[in-house]
């Protein structure tokens, strides 16, 4: 009996723990879509102002 229970749970956890990995979490999925609404601010917050040649102020 306690190898048919440690069969099941040699083959079950794994599986287990493969599916959390490709799901992606309602957090994920919201970080996403506020990156893709706001990059554009952020780039042009944080963008480089050139003063003389290559030196600039970030």
């Amino acid at each position: 009996m306690k190898s048919i229970q440690f069969f099941f749970l040699s083959v079950l956890v794994p599986v287990f723990g493969l599916a959390q990995e490709t799901s992606s979490t309602l957090d994920a999925r919201i970080n996403e879509n506020f990156k893709n609404a706001t990059s554009w601010f952020t780039d042009v917050m944080f963008a480089e102002i050139p003063i003389i040649g290559e030196v600039g102020i970030p």
